[in-house]
């Protein structure tokens, strides 16, 4: 199917992005939750990137892997979410998708998922993308803390334009796929981590829009350990340095001289990210004033990791074997299980 002129956001030109890798019972209740309420036309592309084993297989998904609106797409070998979400995007180009709708495989979404998706870029032509709530579950007092330091960004308030430095991530995120806009939805693919920070750099330098709505408000499957909590923030710290610089090839000099620089700063860092956190946070838990101290230390570990990124690409970055950006549909080669194998 040609790709339309113009933009319909109709649910037959609309598609969910779903990438994956193992944990097939994350994924088979995120379709659980999805596929019963979907609106005619509207299909979910799922995006194998290089599982251990064959999903199909699996006696629980496979039957939601055989849905008619489920289009099954696989990475022979892991090669991260960017490029996982770059192969979606693909395929939706050259299949005639106008609006893609970005979930993760551990969220549950609600029955109204997209049709709240497609009204909020009726209601607003003007923007590019729109970013929905997340609510955090999961039992103790580390799931409620990775909640508050993963979802600060997403937390139910008023309608609003996402402004810098905030941005959304890349679930519970939609966007118009126009022709003349494809680019600036490629994710960076070297980037282990925050892709979704250097996507929202780039539309803000573009002038694009980027809207922030409570509902459609989805479900995210919140880490229950402290070790886990600790260990995903200090990963999202890695990428800090390339993707603030944008440069992902930078020479060991400027690299070290930068950690050099930040090192003694780091307490002001993490003064300054515990301010952003918890201004969006507090207006609707007030009560959580006594987590200052601890979302500060936490940030002081991060700022450690900006440091350990900034000196050692590896921690931060994927090796640079062409992964520029998206891979093109030519890469599809049909195979079982109604999928694509990408090479």
């Amino acid at each position: 199917m040609a790709q339309s002129p113009t933009w319909q956001g109709i649910p037959a030109s609309t598609v969910v992005i779903v990438p994956f890798k193992d944990d097939f019972g994350a994924l088979a209740r995120c379709l659980a939750s999805l596929l019963p309420s979907l609106p005619a036309g509207a299909r979910v592309i799922v995006i194998d990137d290089g599982s251990c084993e064959d999903p199909a297989a699996d006696p629980t998904l496979a039957p939601l892997l055989a849905h008619r609106a489920v289009v099954a797409l696989r990475h022979q070998v892991n090669r991260g979410p960017s490029a996982a979400r770059n192969s979606g995007f693909a395929w939706c180009c050259e299949n005639g998708v106008d609006t893609v709708i970005l979930l993760d495989s551990d969220c549950v979404a609600p029955p109204d998922f997209v049709t709240l998706h497609l009204a909020h870029h009726h209601e607003h032509p003007e923007a590019i993308g729109v970013g929905c709530a997340i609510e955090g579950t999961g039992v103790g007092f580390w799931a409620y803390f990775d909640r508050m330091m993963s979802w600060f960004t997403s937390v139910p308030r008023a309608d609003c334009v996402i402004a810098p430095p905030y941005h959304a991530p890349t679930t519970n995120l939609s966007f118009k796929l126009r022709p003349d806009r494809r680019q600036l939805l490629a994710f960076p693919e070297r980037l282990r981590t925050g892709e979704d920070v250097a996507l929202f750099r780039r539309l803000a330098r573009a002038g694009e829009i980027v809207r922030f709505s409570t509902l459609p408000a989805i479900v995210h499957f919140d880490r229950t350990t402290f070790a886990a909590v600790l260990r995903h923030q200090y990963r999202w710290g890695l990428h800090t340095f390339f993707v603030r610089s944008g440069r992902l090839d930078a020479p060991l000099l400027a690299r070290a001289a930068f950690a050099l620089a930040f090192i003694p700063l780091a307490p002001a860092y993490a003064a300054l990210t515990t301010w952003l956190t918890m201004r969006l946070w507090l207006p609707r838990h007030r009560r959580d004033w006594p987590f200052l101290p601890l979302v500060y230390l936490t940030y002081l570990v991060k700022a450690v990791a900006v440091a350990h990124g900034a000196l050692v690409p590896a921690a931060a970055l994927y090796p640079d074997e062409g992964r520029a950006g998206p891979h093109p549909a030519s890469d599809y080669a049909p195979s079982s299980h109604r999928s694509a194998r990408i090479v």
